[in-house]
C-alpha cells in the first residue's frame, strides 16, 4: 500500500515524540542522581545502599522504558528509594511515674536512658559473669542472610558461657570480626534455667513489674527472661515475637540499636498488611529473577540492608531506629516486627509480658492479625476465663476476659495501687523478699526443670527408643536445650539453691 507524506509525516512525529520522551525521562533521572550524591538522602539509593547501585537503578529504568512502559519508568524513578526512618521516644529516669508512662502510650517504642544504672548488673566486668555463670550451657548462632530461620539466626551450637565469652567477648579482636566470626549468644535459654542466681543481679525494672507470665504447674516460669550477648556485628533480623505480647529489654553492657515497624502501622497499610499478616512467617522472603544469571533466587527481607526492589512495602512503613546504651532500658508493644544490631561487646536481658494497661492493645492486634503467632493460646494461658468456649473472639470479649483472670486482677490492682519499684524475678512470682525468697523460687525452678526432662525423656521413650542417645542416633537430630537440658546442667541449676547467703544478697537493694 502506498504511504503517502502526510502518513510518514505523522510516524516522524510519532517517532520523535518517544524519542524525546525517552530523553526527557533520562533527563530526570541523571538529576535526580546529582541531587541525590549531593544531599545523601535523594529520591535514589547511593552507592550500596539497600543493595541497590546507581547503576542498577538506571538500568532498570532504562530496561521499562525500552519496553514502552514510559509512565512506569517515571513512577519506578518518584517511589521512595529508602527507609522513613524516625527516632524513638527517649526519656530520662526520674521523668516519669509508672502510671504516667504508660498513660502517655502503648503502642509506639520508647527508651528510658539510665533506668538500670543502678542494677548490679551494670556494674559487672565480663570476668565477674563468668565467675558467677562461666559452668553454664548457652546455645549459640550466626546471622545469614539467606536464612529462612527466626531472625536469620542458624548455625546453632551448645557450649558453655565461660568458653563463648573468653573466645568472643573476652579475648576478641578485629581480626576475628573480619573474618566473620560474629558469633551471638542468642536467648532460647531462661536466667532461671541459665544461672539462677543472676535474677539478683537483674531486677525487673519498675515499669513492668506487674507484667504476666505463664506459669508452669509449679508456680514459676524457666524460659525468661532471656538474655543477648554478643560482640559488635551480630544482629537479629526483622521478627515477631511468638505470642504478639509487649517486649522490655535492659542492656548493661555495650549497646544495641533496634529498628521497629509498629503493628498499627503495619495495620493502615494495605501493602504492609499484606506482606507481613498474609502468613504467619519466623522471617519474610520473595522470589526474584537474578539480573545477571537469569535464575530465580530466593531473597530474604533484611531491615539492616533494606532491598526495596524487591520489597517496596518496606517503603511505606515508618521505622523507629533507637540506640540502647549500657544501663537504658527499652519497651516495645505488642506485634511489632523489629530487628537489634549489637554496636558493642553488648549484654541485654529481656522478658515478654502482658500487664494491665496493654491489655486493649494487645486485644486489637491479636484479633487484627487473625490470632497469628499464638497469642490467643497466650491469653487462654495468663487468664483462664479466656479458656471457656468461644471466649475471646472479639477484641472487645478477649479484653474483657483477660482482666476476669485472678492473676491479671491481682496485678491490676498493684498498678493501681501506683507501686513505683523495682523487683527481684522470685518476687514477681509472689514468693517473699530476701534469701528465702529466692532459696524457695530456686528450688521449684529445680523441680521444674526436672519434670521437663522427666517428661520429655518418656516421650521419646514412649515412641519406642530405648534411650535419648538411641533417638539422636537414629534422628540425626542434635541435642536442643531448649527442650532437652542435659542433667548436668540441672544438677548444677539446683546447687545454685542452697547457698543464697553466699551469693551476697541477703538484703538486696532494688529500688
Amino acid at each position: 500500500m502506498a504511504t503517502t507524506r502526510a502518513t510518514r509525516g505523522g510516524r516522524r512525529r510519532e517517532k520523535g515524540g518517544r524519542w524525546w520522551a525517552v530523553v526527557g525521562a533520562v533527563g530526570i533521572l541523571l538529576v535526580l542522581l546529582v541531587l541525590g550524591s549531593r544531599s545523601g538522602r535523594g529520591n535514589l539509593p547511593q552507592e550500596g545502599e539497600g543493595g541497590v547501585t546507581h547503576k542498577r537503578a538506571f538500568e532498570t529504568f532504562a530496561e521499562r522504558l525500552r519496553g514502552g512502559a514510559r509512565s512506569a519508568g517515571f513512577k519506578y524513578a518518584a517511589r521512595r528509594r529508602e527507609l522513613k526512618i524516625v527516632p524513638m521516644e527517649r526519656l530520662r529516669r526520674g521523668e516519669v511515674s509508672v502510671r504516667e508512662f504508660w498513660g502517655r502510650n502503648s503502642t509506639t517504642p520508647i527508651i528510658v536512658e539510665g533506668e538500670v544504672r543502678h542494677h548490679p548488673a551494670y556494674g559487672m566486668t565480663w570476668g565477674e559473669f563468668s565467675a558467677m555463670c562461666g559452668d553454664a550451657l548457652v546455645q549459640t548462632s550466626v546471622y545469614s542472610p539467606t536464612a529462612s530461620r527466626w531472625a536469620g539466626l542458624t548455625n546453632v551450637k551448645t557450649m558453655r558461657m565461660g568458653d563463648y565469652l573468653e573466645k568472643y567477648i573476652m579475648s576478641a579482636n578485629e581480626t576475628q570480626q573480619q573474618q566473620g566470626d560474629l558469633v551471638y549468644a542468642s536467648g532460647q535459654v531462661g536466667i532461671p534455667e541459665f544461672c539462677p542466681k543472676l535474677e539478683l543481679s537483674t531486677p525487673i525494672p519498675r515499669f513492668v513489674t506487674f507484667g504476666s507470665m505463664p506459669r508452669d504447674p509449679n508456680g514459676v516460669q524457666q524460659g525468661q527472661p532471656e538474655q543477648y550477648i554478643g560482640p559488635p556485628g551480630t544482629k537479629t533480623e526483622l521478627h515477631v515475637d511468638s505470642l504478639l505480647v509487649p517486649f522490655w529489654m535492659s542492656v548493661y553492657k555495650g549497646s544495641k540499636t533496634f529498628r521497629v515497624i509498629t503493628f498499627h502501622d503495619i495495620k493502615a497499610s494495605r501493602g504492609l498488611s499484606k506482606l507481613f499478616l498474609d502468613k504467619q512467617q519466623s522471617r519474610w522472603s520473595r522470589e526474584v529473577v537474578d539480573r545477571e544469571t537469569g535464575q530465580t533466587v530466593r531473597r530474604e527481607l533484611e531491615i539492616w540492608n533494606p532491598d526495596l526492589d524487591v520489597f517496596p512495602e518496606l517503603g511505606e512503613a515508618t521505622v523507629y531506629e533507637g540506640t540502647v546504651q549500657a544501663g537504658d532500658w527499652i519497651f516495645l508493644p505488642g506485634g511489632a516486627p523489629h530487628g537489634v544490631s549489637n554496636d558493642g561487646y553488648s549484654w541485654g536481658v529481656s522478658i515478654n509480658s502482658l500487664a494491665p494497661p496493654w491489655i486493649d492493645n494487645f486485644a486489637d492486634v491479636c484479633v487484627s492479625s487473625g490470632f497469628k503467632w499464638r497469642c490467643l493460646d497466650y491469653a487462654k494461658a495468663v487468664s483462664p476465663p479466656c479458656s471457656e468456649g468461644g471466649r475471646g473472639s472479639t477484641r472487645a470479649d478477649l479484653a474483657r476476659c483477660l482482666r476476669e483472670g485472678e492473676q491479671m486482677k491481682e496485678l491490676g490492682a498493684i498498678y493501681r495501687a501506683g507501686e513505683d519499684k523495682d523487683s527481684l524475678l522470685h518476687e514477681i512470682f509472689g514468693f517473699e523478699s530476701g534469701t528465702s525468697g529466692y532459696k524457695g523460687w530456686c528450688l521449684k525452678i529445680c523441680k521444674a526443670m526436672r519434670d521437663r526432662k522427666e517428661f520429655f525423656t518418656k516421650s521419646i521413650l514412649d515412641k519406642g527408643y530405648q534411650s535419648l542417645e538411641e533417638y539422636y542416633s537414629a534422628t540425626s537430630r542434635e541435642p536442643d536445650i531448649a527442650e532437652d537440658m542435659p542433667w548436668e546442667q540441672i544438677d548444677w541449676v539446683c546447687a545454685q539453691c542452697n547457698d543464697p547467703v553466699g551469693l551476697g544478697v541477703s538484703s538486696p537493694n532494688t529500688t
